[in-house]
This record gives structure tokens, sequence and C-alpha cells, in this order.
């Protein structure tokens, strides 16, 4: 059968090995073919992944004779700071063939992947912390795959069970813009052979800290992991390369590079928008501060010399939206409303080609990002009580806060939040956003970027653990990010954000010492 997205690519004049280079497609039909695509056998099911899937893969028979084998797709980091390559595996498989014990390597992986566990007659399917590379299950014709069109032989039919007034602002709960694919979630494992997913992360832990000291060595560790992933990541064939902006999260980044001797191979911040302007002279004077060379890629004006021809930039924009999944990904060549998507894939088509591009999603829980206003509020003033199902789904549906007042989204996030251990429920908001947001945003949008990979290093679940358990008031006052910053690379500490809010923010706050008792740090 022929995958949509093929069709689509064939039927609008697009390059389906490029657009989809990133990309994979696990089936039970044996015939299934590609252009480019790689094929390998994973029990009863084929494996195809595009040219430009970073992949890596062991197998052995265990004393028993059973087979045990272990893919992973895309850059993981293990605890001990190696990248998932094919010899590291063949390694892990020679220390202990246990399932509980492979389930935990593959649990403590960092980075952008999915894995598959092959245990005898156990298959299953593992996405990293968040979903960063998304994976979407079409039960109906015995499909996983990368995003929609991949998960799909024929054109979209939409669901009626994802009520229409909530597709206005996002899909979330497993539900897509098709009836028949539907969204993993992470921290769930799926199982190939009944389809279903079974939640294996986290455990019984708090997510808690009590005191001043263990804030402290958090953070040491929060750096410290964020090193080992960043350094094993710079033995990936093709450039390191560092997007830097006046913001928050490109700062921490490069706070804990400079505090690990890391130096990224390329360093830019693009210009799109006169706004980009404050920000490229704040990014100016960090790397001033660390010494780090920088171009900028100033993309405002036709006559630009990265400007690359109008048609190649739309074909771009337009394979980019297929390569997401997206039902409309049409781009009129004459819409003013696209003058800035064409300027950030000029932007992007200007990055030297290959390697890894790092950002800092999932870092951000620092600055309890998806918390917002309304649920930071709600934890100073009630604690994790004030955090109800109503805010929590306000804030899932942010851009149109009033649809999380319907009971629908109300019902399926308690039916979600039910799923949590006890522990982790005090970051239930924290948990919302790796588990109903990320996949849908992060998971999806990643694959539209084919000349490099992306990788959120602070997507790993020692770094999550870590940044979720100090105070999420803490964290939403930036007072986590500056003490990290402080430890880290102090010199980049007091330059002003681009952000006046940020700046107002950090002015506003009282003295830390004096915020410990309302942090409970005392």
């Amino acid at each position: 059968m022929s995958v949509q997205a093929l069709s689509l690519c064939e039927e609008h004049g697009l390059n389906f090995t490029r657009a989809f280079a990133q990309q994979f497609l696990l089936t039970t039909d044996a015939g299934q073919e590609l252009p480019r695509y790689q094929r390998r056998a994973f029990g009863k099911w084929l494996l195809l992944s595009g040219p430009r899937m970073p992949i890596a893969e062991a197998e052995v028979k265990d004393k028993h004779d059973k087979t045990i084998q272990v893919i992973v797709m895309g850059h993981a980091v293990d605890a001990t700071g190696t990248l998932a390559r094919n010899t590291r595996l063949n390694d892990v498989l020679s220390e202990s063939t246990d399932i509980e014990r492979l389930e935990r390597y593959i649990s403590g992986l960092g980075g952008r992947y999915i894995a598959l566990l092959r245990h005898g007659a156990q298959e299953r399917l593992y996405l990293d912390p968040t979903g960063s590379m998304g994976a979407l299950i079409n039960r109906a014709q015995g499909r996983i795959a990368s995003t929609l069109h991949m998960a799909l032989t024929r054109p979209t039919e939409p669901s009626t069970a994802y009520p229409a007034e909530l597709t206005v602002s996002r899909y979330a709960f497993g539900h897509t813009a098709d009836k028949d694919v539907f969204a993993l979630m992470p921290n769930h494992y799926l199982d190939l052979e009944t389809g279903q997913m079974h939640r294996f992360w986290p455990k019984e832990q708090s997510f808690t800290c009590s005191s001043l000291e263990e804030l402290d060595a958090g953070i040491d560790r929060v750096i410290a992991r964020h090193g080992e992933i960043m350094h094993a990541l710079t033995a990936v064939r093709g450039p390191t390369i560092l997007p830097v902006t006046g913001g928050q999260d490109s700062r921490v980044l490069m706070a804990i590079a400079a505090a690990r001797n890391l130096s990224p191979d390329y360093v830019f911040t693009h210009i799109t928008t006169k706004n980009a302007l404050a920000d490229s002279e704040v990014a100016a004077q960090l790397c001033e501060a660390l010494g780090w060379e920088r171009d900028v890629l100033d993309v405002m004006h036709w006559d630009s010399p990265l400007a690359l021809p109008p048609r190649r930039v739309y074909r771009y924009l337009r394979e980019a939206a297929l390569a997401r999944g997206n039902v409309n990904f049409t781009y009129p060549t004459k819409s003013p409303e696209h003058t800035i998507p064409r300027r950030e894939m000029t932007a992007t088509q200007a990055l030297p080609d290959g390697g890894v591009v790092l950002r800092g999603h999932v870092t951000d829980i620092s600055k309890a990002v998806l918390w917002r206003k309304l649920g930071a509020m709600a934890f100073i003033r009630h604690g994790a009580a004030g955090i109800t199902d109503e805010i929590g789904t306000q804030l899932l549906y942010h851009d149109r806060p009033e649809l999380g007042l319907f009971p629908w989204p109300q019902k399926h996030f308690a039916a979600w939040r039910a799923t949590l251990p006890d522990g982790a429920r005090d970051r239930t908001l924290d948990f919302m956003g790796l588990e109903l947001y990320r996949n849908y945003s992060l998971g999806a949008s990643f694959y539209g970027f084919v000349k490099n990979f992306y990788v959120a290093p602070g997507c790993d679940r020692e770094i999550i653990t870590l940044l979720a358990s100090a105070p999420p008031a803490m964290r939403y006052r930036l007072q986590y990010n500056q003490r990290l910053i402080a430890r880290a690379a102090p010199a980049l500490r007091d330059i002003p954000y681009t952000r006046a809010l940020d700046n107002q923010m950090l002015a506003k706050n009282p003295p830390f010492s004096k915020s410990l008792n309302a942090y409970g740090l005392a």
C-alpha cells in the first residue's frame, strides 16, 4: 500500500526523500517499501527508517535461546554519558538481558529518540521523556509512524471522538486529525502485540526539595548531566549548533556549556523581525562575555545575501508542513501572514548542514514555563490543591483558555492525572507539559527540520526530576535560573534579558535569602 506521505509529495511536486528524511514507519506489511529508506526486521514487524535518521541496534540470544534486540532511533545519551550506538548497545546486552534492567537503561537515556525493545515474544516501543521524537499508531492498519501522513495509506478522515470546537487550539489526549491515528504518550511503553500503552515512569518517587543544600546539589547535577549529554553529542558527525537569543533558555544552555568547558561549533542568532534586533544585541553581550564567536543571520530584507528564490522557500515550507503532519500545507505564495515563516525558513536553510541543533525545550521546566501566571499563582495561594483540573485544561489550551472550561477536556485531564503516581501529582503541570503538550508540539515540529537534527539536551528523566522538584514559585520567578547561571557562568547572570517582563520580574523579587521559608527550603 502507498504511504499517504509519498502520495501527497508526488501529487504536489514535493521531494519525499528530503521532507521525510528523518522519519520512520513500523509496519506489519513485509512488502512495504519507501524510497531510500533502510529496512530492518523487528520480530513480526518491518522497520523502515529515513536516509537521515540516526539509528543503532544490537541483537543477542540469551541462555534460553531467546532473541533480545534493541534499536534506538535518534540521538540518545545513556547514564554513563555515552551515545547509544551499536558498540554501546552490544556492551549493554552483554552485561544483562533482563527485561527490567534493559527498561531501566532505556529510561535513563537522554536526548531525542525512540527505542524498540524485543525480549522474546515481548515487543515494546519507548519514547523519549517528552516525545520530542513523536510517534503515532494506526491500529486499524497495523502501523506506527513518526507523523500523521506516514501513518496513513489514504487521505485524512476527521475524528468525531474529539470535539470539533477544541481543534481551533490543538489536539490532545491521544487524538489527532484522523479518526484512526492516535498519538503515543511519553513515559508509557507501547506493547506492540496488544497495541496498549503502559506507564513505566515515574515510579513512586518524590518531586520535592526540602533544603537549600538539596536544591544546590540538584542544580549542580542538572549542570553536570546537561554537560554529559551535550558533550556526547559533539561526537555526532557534523557541527554542534546553538542558537543564542536574549531569552532564558539559550542563556541557561550557554552557562552550562561554559561550566563544562564546551564550546559549540557554530553559534548564531537569526533576525526575522524588528524585535529580533534587540535579541541579537543581548546575544552579542552574552557571547562576548564567554569569548564565543557568533554569526548573525539577518534575513529581514529581500536583498539579504542569505535570500533564496521565493519558489524554493515556499517548496521548503510546504515540505516542512507536510513532514510535520499538517493537514493544511499549501502556503499560498501571496499571503502576508507567511512573511515570518518565509524568513525563518530562509534562516534555517543558512545553517551548516548536518550535526545537531541544541534547543532549550524541556530545560525550560526550570522557569515553570507551562505553569504560566495562572498555575503559579494558584500554587502559591493553595499549594498543589490549587491546581484543579479546570486550571490544568486552561493551561493545556493556553491560546484559547476558555476551551479548558468545557467538561470534555476536564474529564480526560482528570483521567490522565489519575495515572500519575502520588509523588508526581504535586507537579501535575510539569507532567502535563511532558505527556500531553510537547509530544504534539516538539514531537511533530522537530521532524520538519531536516537539514540538521534537533535535540533538547534537557530531555532526560534525571534532569526533569531535579528541575520539577524545585519549588514552582521559585522557578516561575526566574530565581532558579538565576541561581543556576550564577553557579555555572556568573559572567552571564547580570546581562539584561530581551523581554522587559523578565527584567521586571527579577527586579521586583525579594532577596532569595528571604524567600527560603516561603519555598520550603529553610
